[in-house]
């Protein structure tokens, strides 16, 4: 069985929390149910498909030294916590963006850094209850995408000028050194 987001809620992320009491942040990503810091949102991540636990190797100690409890819980345990759906007490309207799209999702509180029902972590520059800042948001990164590229292809352009001079110089020395030579181009 794969859990993977319904489209409304991520199951059992919230009962998992809840359940062993973590302090953390977690939140939902591609990779798992992830808990983590502001600067480390990976320290401990759980399979939704089969409910075991990748720490991150950078803080392998990390569950024995916060969550023993969840550390020592069977994988079986754990899948069958997340497959729980979630209750929430509060429903509060917000948006976010993806490109041109405009997306309304739901949250018990405002804010970084609290999660939305299915599982994804509100920053404040991504997440508002007024949808037409939200619409502002996703013009403004529209347009410094558009700036950046088309500085990024100007760029290129320039790098690529340089290399093909720098190619033509080549082939006529190449081409000298030929002639100088009587045809005969390279070592004996």
């Amino acid at each position: 069985m794969s859990l993977v987001n319904t489209g409304r809620y991520m199951m059992g992320w919230k009962a998992l929390k809840e359940k062993f009491k973590i302090e953390h942040i977690v939140q939902v990503t591609s990779k798992g149910i992830c808990i983590g810091s502001p600067y480390v949102h990976e320290l401990a991540v759980i399979n939704v498909e089969i409910g075991n636990i990748v720490v991150h190797k950078t803080f392998p100690e990390f569950l024995e030294r916060f969550y023993p409890a969840l550390l020592l819980t069977s994988k079986d345990e754990i899948f069958d916590l997340i497959k729980v759906s979630d209750s929430f007490e509060d429903s509060i309207t917000v948006f976010t963006y993806k490109g041109s799209e405009i997306i309304e999702k739901r949250c018990e509180t405002l804010g970084w850094p609290n999660i939305t029902h299915d599982g994804c972590l509100m920053y404040d520059n991504m997440y508002s209850t007024n949808r037409d800042l939200v619409i502002k948001w996703a013009q403004e990164d529209v347009e410094i995408g558009i700036t950046s590229t088309e500085r990024r292809i100007l760029e290129l352009k320039d790098e690529f000028r340089v290399c093909d001079d720098r190619l033509r110089t080549l082939n006529e020395h190449q081409t000298k050194l030929r002639n100088i030579s009587g045809g005969h181009c390279g070592v004996d």
